[in-house]
C-alpha cells in the first residue's frame, strides 16, 4: 500500500489538507514527518512512497534528517518515492546550518512554486470540492490567521488556520481582499480568485504564491492595499487541478513525471 508522508498536525488544517491521495479514492497509509518512531514505522514499507505535501524542506534539522532518511531507504531498497507538491520552509531570522537535503534520490520531484530547474505541482488540496473559483465580490476585508502568530493589530473580522476547510474556505468566499499570514489561507484565496494581502511574513513559503498579492507590515500598509488590491487570474484553480492529475499518473504507473 502506498504510504504518504506529511504533517499530520490536527491544529493546521493547510497540514492535513496537504495530503494528496485523500482527493481520490486510492488506498494508502500515511506517516507523520514529525513521529517520534518515524524510522521504526517506515522499516516495513515496501510499496510506493510519497512525501508532501507541505512546507517541509529546510523547516529544521530534524525534519531535513528524515527526509533524507526515507529517500535513502527508498533508494536502497528500490522503491519509487516522489516528492508532491513540496515547498521550502525556512523562517525569516533563522541562520541554522542544515543537513543538505538529498533530493536527486526523488523518483519525481514536484515543487509547489516555480523554482528553476525543477517541476512544478501545486499543493494537491486544490482538488477539493470545496474550492470552487468565485473571483471578486464587494469589498469586504477579512484575515486568515495563523494559528501560532496571531494577528491582533488589525480591526477586520478573522479565522484561524485550524478551522475547518469548510470554515476556512466559506470565509474566503464571503470576503475581499483576504488578509493573511498563513500559506494555505494564500493559495486558497488565490484559486477562489480574492485578492490577496500578506501581512507580516515569517517565511519564505509566503513569499511562494502563485497569484499576485501586497505584502504588508501594518495597518497603514494594508489600508493602502485595500485601495489597490489587485485582481488573480481565473485559471490557477484548473491548471492547478490539470498538473496535480498529470502527477497522479505518473505516481500510479510508477514513472518520472514530465511537465508539459
Amino acid at each position: 500500500m502506498i504510504l504518504v508522508i506529511h504533517r499530520c498536525d490536527k491544529n493546521n488544517t493547510g497540514d492535513l489538507a496537504t495530503n494528496p491521495l485523500q482527493y481520490w479514492n486510492i488506498p494508502h497509509h500515511t506517516l507523520d514527518l514529525d513521529d517520534a518512531e518515524f524510522q521504526e514505522k517506515l522499516r516495513f514499507q515496501k510499496d510506493t512512497m510519497i512525501i508532501g505535501g507541505g512546507g517541509l524542506l529546510n523547516y529544521c534539522r530534524p525534519w531535513n534528517d528524515k527526509i533524507n532518511y526515507a529517500l535513502r531507504f527508498a533508494t536502497e531498497k528500490g522503491i519509487k518515492i516522489y516528492g508532491w507538491g513540496l515547498g521550502y520552509n525556512r523562517h525569516t531570522g533563522d541562520n541554522t546550518t542544515l543537513p543538505a537535503l538529498e533530493l536527486y534520490r526523488f523518483t519525481s520531484l514536484g515543487i509547489r512554486h516555480r523554482v528553476v530547474g525543477g517541476p512544478f505541482v501545486p499543493c494537491a488540496s486544490c482538488m477539493s470540492d470545496l474550492i470552487q473559483y468565485k473571483g471578486a465580490t464587494e469589498l469586504n476585508p477579512g484575515i486568515i490567521e495563523h494559528i501560532g502568530n496571531q494577528i491582533t493589530d488589525l480591526p477586520y473580522p478573522k479565522i484561524s488556520n485550524n478551522s475547518t476547510l469548510k470554515q476556512i474556505t466559506d470565509f474566503i468566499k464571503t470576503h475581499n481582499p483576504i488578509i493573511t499570514n498563513t500559506y494555505h489561507g494564500g493559495y486558497w484565496t488565490t484559486l477562489i480568485g480574492k485578492s490577496l494581502i500578506l501581512y507580516k511574513p515569517f517565511s519564505e513559503r509566503h513569499y511562494n504564491q502563485l497569484g499576485t498579492y501586497i505584502e504588508t507590515h501594518n495597518h497603514k500598509q494594508v489600508k493602502a492595499a485595500i485601495e489597490h488590491r489587485k485582481p488573480q487570474i481565473p485559471e490557477c484553480l484548473s491548471n492547478c487541478r490539470k498538473i496535480n492529475e498529470q502527477f497522479l499518473n505518473a505516481v500510479t504507473k510508477g514513472e518520472k513525471y514530465a511537465e508539459n
